[in-house]
């Protein structure tokens, strides 16, 4: 009986969070660099300060710069995430972020993912962002090619996708082999 009520319990917040994903709600997700929770129930706001970073690191990533050329040049200027370090992996992750483009994209276990266009205010336009998917799937590419650190001896490293869509890369954990 235990088990049968937690998988009901289960079933009925994930059922619950996708109807509020279906609204446009946050359903319940803690908000990305440059937004935050709004005032109204649910409701996700704009930061101003941080959005103009935001725009920022999508304009440096179009002029050419990789995400880890981006996160050492903020860093240099002494400009943090939320008082951490700037990490190349937190750069790719939020120009791979489709929440920057005011898209709300939420995927309950087994179930395909609910995209909600418009959700909140997007930060970069919808253009620009699918610009940086573009380059960020090229350049994973090229330095897969390239024998870059992508690749290293991990055969189906930049070539295996993600479901986000994001390449695989590898690494190992106490001789262990992983791809993430």
């Amino acid at each position: 009986f235990a088990e049968y009520e937690r998988s009901l319990i289960r079933e009925r917040t994930m059922g619950g969070k996708l109807k509020r994903a279906e609204q446009g709600l946050n359903p319940g997700f803690r908000p990305p660099f440059g937004y935050r929770t709004g005032k109204a129930r649910g409701l996700i706001e704009v930061v101003p300060h941080e959005a103009e970073l935001v725009r920022r690191i999508f304009a440096l990533h179009a002029q050419g710069c990789g995400p880890g050329q981006i996160a050492g040049l903020l860093n240099g200027e002494g400009l943090t995430r939320r008082g951490r370090p700037w990490s190349g992996l937190a750069i790719r992750r939020m120009l791979a972020n489709p929440a920057y483009a005011g898209i709300l994209q939420y995927r309950g276990p087994g179930r395909p993912p609910t995209r909600v266009e418009g959700a909140f205010p997007a930060i970069v336009d919808r253009t620009r962002w699918e610009e940086a998917q573009r380059l960020l799937t090229e350049r994973s590419a090229q330095s897969v090619r390239a024998g870059g650190p992508a690749a290293g001896s991990f055969l189906l490293a930049g070539l295996a996708r993600c479901r986000c869509g994001a390449p695989l890369g590898g690494k190992r954990v106490g001789g262990r082999r992983y791809y993430y």
